[in-house]
């Protein structure tokens, strides 16, 4: 029964991951509990269905933030790696998840601990991976060391981190999935950009903007993480049409980020990210070009994102303020006290 359980869990995750399906990926978590639950002691099936089961768990996680599951699934990968052998080619991928669920927590909790933690799975990740996973584990560890670096703003994990970037988006394999490369890329452009706002180098910002256009010319039309890509694009064109004042940047900009605001499933408020990006946007075509429509929309989008804000969360008051500054050009060019 575990191994039917496990394997029919094992195949809806991975649709779940290519779809974003929300039920199925409840369908896999039932089905993978159910395996991990019935399998006997010593069952060579069992570490897998362990890694699954954690793995989907941190995937509902980042949709629902419910802290339960990442508790659980956190749990659930430090079992799956102390009990695997050192030459046991799953141990890489259980690494990788473990230092993913890790930085997850930190970022909800902001305990030091589970960062060092997470760094330290994957350093260990990469160092074993083998071809097909070594872009993969070397993308996640960009991820942790910038979440280091915005921590404690030490420049030495920065410039890791977009080193090991440009070399995982450089030296990919056969074995090396577009979804993989992918993720390496969108790594890099928010490790690029984190250099630019910290420096000002005009380099660094373009070279963010075209490993995030890769990024997405390397993401299927259905893929989940699509819409994050975009918003990244749609983001970094903004930047540059600041820097420029290039009216083509701020066009390829608002295209961007409506495709991204389409798409987004509202996986960790990706939805409200998008959206006030799109709103700051198009406030600035309205003041380079003055069409009253632009003014309107971006209104319209800022209010959706901050509608889509929680109180607590620390955006609220930006996007807030945005929405208020938009509204106060409306009422100077509509006369409109209302606004």
């Amino acid at each position: 029964m575990s191994t039917g359980a496990g394997a029919l869990g094992t195949a809806l995750l991975k649709r779940a991951l290519a779809e974003g399906a929300p039920e199925v990926l409840d369908a896999a978590i039932e089905h993978l509990r159910n395996a991990v639950e019935s399998t006997a002691a010593g069952d060579l099936n069992a570490l897998a269905w362990q890694s699954n089961l954690g793995a989907a768990l941190r995937t509902r996680y980042r949709r629902t933030e419910r802290l339960a599951d990442l508790d659980e699934a956190i749990g659930l990968l430090r079992r799956a790696v102390a009990e695997s052998g050192p030459a046991d080619p799953g141990l890489a991928g259980r690494l990788g998840n473990l230092g993913l669920a890790l930085c997850d927590r930190f970022e909800q909790a902001s305990d030091q601990r589970d960062l060092v933690s997470a760094i330290d799975a994957l350093e260990r990740a990469l160092l074993i991976a083998g071809p097909d996973q070594r872009v993969r584990q070397a993308g996640n560890l960009v991820n942790a060391l910038l979440e280091r670096y915005r921590s404690t703003r030490h420049p030495e994990d920065l410039d890791r981190a977009v080193a090991l970037g440009r070399g995982a988006a450089a030296n990919g394999t056969a074995a090396t999935t577009s979804a993989d490369r992918a993720v390496a890329l969108g790594n890099l452009a928010a490790a690029l950009y984190e250099r630019f706002e910290r420096h000002g180098q005009r380099a660094d910002l373009d070279d963010a903007l075209a490993a995030a256009t890769t990024a997405v010319a390397s993401t299927s039309a259905g893929h989940p993480k699509l819409a994050a890509y975009l918003s990244t694009v749609g983001t970094l064109l903004h930047t540059r049409f600041i820097l420029t004042g290039k009216t083509a940047d701020l066009d390829e900009s608002i295209t961007s980020l409506s495709r991204a605001e389409t798409l987004s499933r509202d996986i960790r408020g990706g939805r409200a990210l998008a959206l006030a990006a799109l709103g700051n946007s198009l406030l600035d075509r309205y003041r380079w070009l003055g069409a009253a429509t632009d003014l309107d929309a971006a209104i319209t989008w800022q209010r959706a994102a901050v509608a889509l804000t929680p109180d607590d969360s620390p955006d609220f008051a930006t996007r807030s303020s945005n929405l208020a500054v938009s509204l106060a050009e409306r009422s100077q060019h509509t006369s409109d006290p209302d606004n």
